[in-house]
């Protein structure tokens, strides 16, 4: 089987068309995506609708929640308050309801899929040090030892081994990692529409369970598209424009 995983597309319709071309070429079984499809960008009703369309499975995001008005703004800069509001006020009746629907974590052996921390999953707490993320694998299922989230924007891996505590972090990771028995995995697959660890690409990732093998790619698309339609909607320019240099 082989997973197509992302997250964080943030209304950035043409990375998630970049990527899902992508996709499309690489034999992909089943869709996974970690949340945040909304939020910053200038496309939500049209990145929900590609997401609704192909993914199996999906999570909640914070800025998902936010638009349906269950999480709490006041710890977003104030870019990030001020497109959720337009989102709210764009967003298409159908497709808010499609995400009054969405759940926190998914379960998918040997998998779990979360947005952010699984530690308080609706508190959308971030996995930065190896204390967020022993945190995180101690409220892992024993039977489902590989995590993937996003929320970060941030490609990562933090590696445990129970006879190397605490957990490793490898953010410069390399792009193909293969599992190991009696480890536990958190990978954080990036950000398709605003990636922030200086590279504007399109973040997004390929399990295949024949292989065990995970695989984590950057996927050109046209950021000068996407940014000129955040400035024309009126959103804050800075949203835009930290599209040409991915932080």
């Amino acid at each position: 089987m082989r997973y197509g995983i992302f997250s964080d597309v943030h209304g950035n319709v043409e990375a998630l068309e970049a990527v899902l071309e992508f996709y499309e070429k690489e034999n992909i079984d089943q869709y996974i995506c970690l949340g945040d499809t909304i939020g910053y960008g200038a496309n939500p009703n049209e990145a929900i609708r590609l997401v609704k369309k192909i993914a199996n499975f999906v999570v909640l995001g914070n800025h998902d929640d936010a638009v349906r008005r269950r999480f709490d703004t006041f710890e977003f800069n104030l870019a990030a308050q001020q497109s959720i509001e337009w989102t709210k006020k764009v967003i298409e009746k159908e497709l808010l309801e499609w995400l009054e629907g969405l759940g926190y974590t998914i379960l998918l052996y040997p998998f779990i899929f979360s947005h952010g921390s699984l530690f308080n999953p609706q508190d959308f707490n971030y996995i930065f040090f190896a204390e967020n993320a022993l945190q995180h694998i101690s409220v892992m299922p024993k039977e489902y030892p590989i995590s993937f989230l996003g929320h970060s924007h941030i490609p990562a891996l933090f590696i445990y081994k129970p006879e190397e505590k605490p957990p490793v972090l490898i953010r410069d990771y390399p792009y193909e990692v293969k599992i190991e028995e009696k480890a536990k995995y958190i990978f954080n697959v990036g950000s398709v529409g605003q990636p922030r660890d200086g590279d504007n690409r399109a973040s997004c990732a390929i399990f295949d369970t024949d292989e065990n093998i995970f695989r984590l790619y950057r996927i050109k698309y046209d950021y000068l598209k996407s940014r000129q339609k955040i400035i024309d909607a009126g959103l804050p320019s800075e949203l835009g424009n930290r599209l040409i240099y991915g932080y």
